[in-house]
């Protein structure tokens, strides 16, 4: 039996992501699948005891994780899933291989709740930008994608929104906390002190 073709993989969802996205989505794009989370998700499990095997399937996890989005919002996850069982099985991956793809996948729906290591990395892999240099910019990526699709919000409501967001947020591993949470803090502070000041 042939092993699976993680290359294969990868270069599967990075053409689906590549050309069938919708422009307007200007967080749930190219970029945040192989520029943020895929890295976020290898850097991660590169401080832990994740063996090789395991270290391939979590990156077709993140390869896979949005590729829902190719056809909607809601329920991308599932989508996501969907698709990983009709592209994966002639790409040489098992059906017990598969599973743990999709359990990782279906661990970034919102609320989190993974429930081993690997998916609680790749949950943190997909949130690693709440505590990054890149929060401010990525946000106005994710507020614009938002319009765009319809919801029109004011500052304010925006604001608030994601306030309640981050300080209910939790990283899973202790990795993710000791790099992000410190710069979380900050970012939580200053929508505090922008929403105050709105309000005066």
């Amino acid at each position: 039996m042939n092993p699976p073709d993680y290359s294969g993989a990868l270069e599967y969802a990075r053409k689906r992501l590549s050309s069938e996205l919708l422009p307007i989505l200007h967080y749930h794009n190219l970029h945040h699948t192989f520029g943020e989370v895929l890295p976020a998700a290898l850097h991660l499990a590169g401080q832990t005891t994740v063996v090789a095997g395991d270290f391939e399937l979590l990156g077709v996890a993140a390869a896979f994780h949005d590729i829902g989005w190719i056809v909607q919002g809601e329920g991308h996850e599932i989508i996501g899933v969907e698709i990983c069982r009709q592209i994966l099985p002639p790409l040489g991956f098992s059906p017990a291989q598969i599973d743990r793809i999709d359990g990782m996948i279906l661990a970034t729906r919102l609320p989190q709740s993974p429930q081993n290591e690997l998916e609680m990395i790749l949950a943190d892999a997909d949130m690693f930008t709440l505590g990054s240099k890149d929060f401010w910019p990525r946000n106005a990526d994710l507020r614009f994608e938002v319009e765009a699709l319809g919801d029109s919000i004011s500052d304010e409501e925006w604001y608030k929104s994601q306030l309640e967001f981050l300080q209910i947020h939790q990283y899973h591993t202790a990795n993710a906390r000791k790099e992000r949470d410190l710069q979380k803090e900050q970012y939580i502070s200053e929508l505090g002190l922008f929403l105050s000041h709105d309000g005066q």
